[in-house]
């Protein structure tokens, strides 16, 4: 029988729900299980960079060195010799933060991608089809309020830190081009990109989602057809049509305000015409 959702068990325990009367096929220091209809993955998150993760609450990183990478067989779930593609199993995720000897149950995921080389290490990313515990993911290195991206440095903030995050928002006064993302549990994500004069201001339900634009309703545009230019730390260049832009000042209080509140600015529309 499957374990509940969240349910702490051993890893015994887990192995023996889904292998039934069954066989069961263990690889890397038992971390994963092959069984007749599932892949068990099974994370112990230590808190030590560049080792098994859980970066947002529905996504686990499970991460080992390339010449321990699983075998194909505990990875690919398909059979693609047949048409239409035949699923053969589902990957199931079991995590737990390291000193603990039971492990939660995550539940079903979905391995979006993996992969890795001789000199860095082999990643397999899974998204949970449902988020931990916030509790749990505390636990496990998540963050309490807001994790902030500002020039691809992060920052985490909370409703006492205002004095320190008003010090970021003003480098946007101080370079041509600026940028920031500000997520959190619910794994929404609000980004701001400036070019010293205008900012492009954008909500998603999930990070890297554009769901709505922040503008300003009556604000006199000679051009609508015309494009604002800006540039990412990174390097990559980026345009977005004026009337999907506001005055930087217009921006930065915007996501001052959302910082504060938890809630996008009444200070601007928020449009979603055009996305």
């Amino acid at each position: 029988m499957t374990p509940e959702l969240h349910q702490w068990l051993s890893k015994a325990a887990a192995v023996a729900a889904f292998q039934l009367d069954g066989s069961a096929e263990l690889a890397r220091d038992d971390q994963f299980v092959l069984t007749d209809t599932a892949v068990l993955c099974f994370a112990t998150v230590t808190g030590t960079p560049n080792t098994t993760n859980v970066p947002m609450p529905s996504r686990v990183e499970w991460m080992c060195e390339y010449a321990m990478k699983p075998p194909d067989r505990f990875i690919d779930v398909y059979n693609r010799s047949v048409r239409p593609v035949l699923k053969l199993r589902t990957h199931h995720v079991f995590v737990r933060p390291d000193g603990r000897d039971d492990f939660m149950y995550a539940g079903p995921a979905h391995l979006g991608s993996y992969g890795g080389s001789n000199g860095t290490k082999w990643t397999a990313s899974f998204s949970l089809n449902q988020k931990l515990p916030r509790e749990l993911w505390l636990q496990l290195g998540g963050f309490p309020a807001w994790s902030i991206d500002c020039e691809h440095e992060t920052y985490q903030l909370g409703p006492a830190d205002a004095e320190p995050f008003e010090r970021l928002l003003a480098g946007a006064w101080r370079q041509e081009f600026w940028h920031m993302s500000l997520t959190r549990y619910d794994e929404d994500e609000l980004s701001i990109f400036t070019n010293g004069a205008r900012a492009w201001v954008s909500h998603g339900s999930e990070p890297g989602l554009t769901d709505v634009v922040a503008q300003v309703p009556g604000e006199a545009i000679v051009d609508d057809d015309a494009m604002e230019s800006f540039r990412c730390t990174c390097g990559i260049e980026l345009e977005f049509p004026v009337v999907h832009t506001v005055p930087l000042e217009a921006g930065l209080v915007a996501v001052d305000n959302y910082f504060k509140t938890g809630e996008l600015s009444e200070t601007v529309h928020w449009s979603n015409s055009g996305w």
